[in-house]
Formats: structure tokens, C-alpha cells, sequence
């Protein structure tokens, strides 16, 4: 017969001969002087309770502190072995009876019991995938624009050519719905950085010579881009493609480009001034 027990400081379930038990079965004495793995292959070679395993005295052990044992065995046709044994070793299992099975029916119980756990939480998983799944799927749909309103509604106006211009468009986007499709319209400009969509977004927006006459908070009396809602919508269409961006590294990398705008329009001029030279 064989009993399924739990070391409890091993935390290490184990299968081992009923024979191996003390009497009130709350230990279980292993030979010392066998290795794990000649220990198992007894366990596993086992057929009947009468069998226990032989084990021989070390000759170099102290004959006087090891009791002789004997130990009976039929695994070569019912000779019986008389010899010394080591001292036995042994391993604390629970004190309760939770921790002994000493039957196949409770056996079964359990690892049935392990097994719809298993069952349990592979089912839990797939769930989670599929609200995680569903979660990704709305997300992307909230981002999807319609194209045709954005057509109509800003291709023409931008870039912005003037101040009266700006005005115009501040004064579009004071409707939540035209704001938001000014927001969807900046964030497929993309970028694969915050700081190249925030360029490549003010070019959209700005001409060079729209662009020099702000500063991002106002500064060398220049107009406070930032005050605009236009900004609103920028940023808020950086922090959709980049949200772990921060307001502070937004605005400090619009107020370089305003910044800068008036060394683009110089550029700009000469390029042009070039180009007509080439022509004449």
C-alpha cells in the first residue's frame, strides 16, 4: 500500500511505502545513506506492502550508537536478509490527518480536485483575454476619423495664412464636435516622436510668417499661442499618440519652434530668392 504525504517544510508532496510510517503515522523514516535517486527507484520498484527496501551498514559507522534491524523482503524469492542499518533518518509531515492520504480513493479525490482548478483558471484567462481584446478593439475605433468631415472641414483652411485667419478657426472649434475633428485631423499627422509631431504639426497648422508673430506664453511681446484653443487641440492630439508625454515637454517644444519660425522664414526667403534668380 502506498500513502501520499506532505512535507510541510519541504512544501514537496511524495509517494512512499505504508511500511515506512511510524505508528501513528504522523512520520515517515527514510534509510540514510541512499541518494534521492536510489531512494525513488525503491519507492517505484515496490509492489506489495510487505516489501521494504534493504539497506547495509556503512563499515566505518559507529557499531555501538546503530541498533541491528531486521528487514524482510521478497523481491529475490522470499530470502530472508538479516544485517545492521544506519540510523534512520526522518522527515516531519503534518500532525493532522490532512496531510496523510493513505488511500487511492482520496488520491483521486485530489488530484481531481487540482485538475478543475487548472480547468478553472484556463477559463479565466481566456475571459480576461477576451475583454482585454474587446477593450483594444473600442479603443481603435474611437481613433478612427471620418474622413469625408475632415475633408470639408480643414484641408482648405489650413495652413493658416493670417491672424484674421486664426480668429476664424478659434472661433470654428468653440463647437465640441469640430474641435474634436480638428484634434482627429492633427493626430494623423503622426510622428514618430513627440517632438517630430509637434513639428510636423505646426508646419500643418502655421505658415513661417503666421508663426513669427507668437511665442508660446507671450514672451518678447509676442502673441501667447499657447492661450489658444488651437494649442488645446494639439496637445491633446500628441498625448492620444504619445500619452506618456507631459504638458511640460509639449509647450516647450512648440514655444522652440515659434521660437525658431523666424529663422525658418529667413530660409525660406533666401531659397526663394535663389530659386527666382535660377529662373531669370
Amino acid at each position: 500500500m502506498w500513502d501520499i504525504i506532505i512535507w510541510c517544510d519541504e512544501d514537496a508532496i511524495d509517494f512512499v511505502p505504508s511500511v515506512w510510517a511510524s505508528s501513528d503515522y504522523k512520520q515517515y523514516k527514510y534509510p540514510i545513506g541512499l541518494n534521492q535517486n536510489k531512494i525513488r527507484e525503491i519507492i517505484y520498484e515496490l509492489d506489495t506492502t510487505e516489501e521494504v527496501c534493504n539497506v547495509h551498514k556503512d563499515p566505518q559507522s559507529n557499531a555501538n550508537s546503530v541498533p541491528s534491524v531486521t528487514f524482510y523482503s521478497n523481491r529475490e524469492g522470499g530470502t530472508v536478509h538479516t544485517d545492521d542499518v544506519h540510523s534512520i533518518s526522518s522527515r516531519s509531515t503534518p500532525t493532522g490527518s490532512s496531510g496523510v492520504f493513505p488511500n487511492h480513493d482520496q488520491h483521486t479525490e485530489l488530484l481531481q480536485t487540482i485538475l478543475k482548478t487548472q480547468i478553472e483558471i484556463k477559463f479565466e484567462i481566456n475571459e480576461l483575454r477576451k475583454k482585454v481584446d474587446k477593450i483594444e478593439n473600442k479603443e481603435i475605433n474611437q481613433n478612427k476619423v471620418d474622413f469625408r468631415l475632415q475633408t470639408t472641414t480643414f484641408v482648405d483652411k489650413l495652413p493658416i495664412n493670417n491672424l484674421s485667419e486664426i480668429d476664424e478657426i478659434e472661433d470654428l472649434i468653440k463647437n465640441e464636435e469640430i474641435f474634436n475633428e480638428l484634434v482627429n485631423f492633427l493626430y494623423l499627422v503622426g510622428g514618430e516622436n513627440y517632438v517630430r509631431m509637434v513639428n510636423s504639426i505646426m508646419k500643418k497648422l502655421l505658415r513661417h510668417k503666421v508663426a513669427v508673430k507668437f511665442s508660446g506664453v507671450g514672451k518678447k511681446q509676442k502673441l501667447p499661442f499657447c492661450n489658444l484653443k488651437i494649442y488645446k487641440a494639439v496637445h491633446m492630439a500628441i498625448r492620444r499618440r504619445h500619452n506618456s508625454t507631459t504638458d511640460q515637454e509639449i509647450q516647450k517644444t512648440v514655444s522652440l519652434y515659434l521660437a525658431q519660425s523666424k529663422a525658418r522664414l529667413s530660409s525660406s526667403k533666401t531659397r526663394r530668392f535663389l530659386d527666382n534668380q535660377e529662373k531669370v
